[in-house]
């Protein structure tokens, strides 16, 4: 289930990351939650099977 969750960065960071999730042919949420979940499974935090999924092993 996905929740709504709110967060503030800088204005240039939305930009990038509007443009880099564009250029994916994603919408920017897209892209985040994928950048936070691979960050998450760099740092060790999710399953081997989750993991590989998002090419980090």
């Amino acid at each position: 289930m996905k929740v709504l969750f709110n967060i503030k960065i800088e204005e240039s960071d939305l930009k990038l990351l509007q443009n880099v999730a564009k250029k994916r042919g994603q919408d920017a949420s897209v892209f985040a939650r994928f950048a936070i979940r691979k960050e998450l499974a760099r740092l060790g935090f999710l399953k081997k099977d989750e993991a590989k999924a998002l090419e980090m092993i």
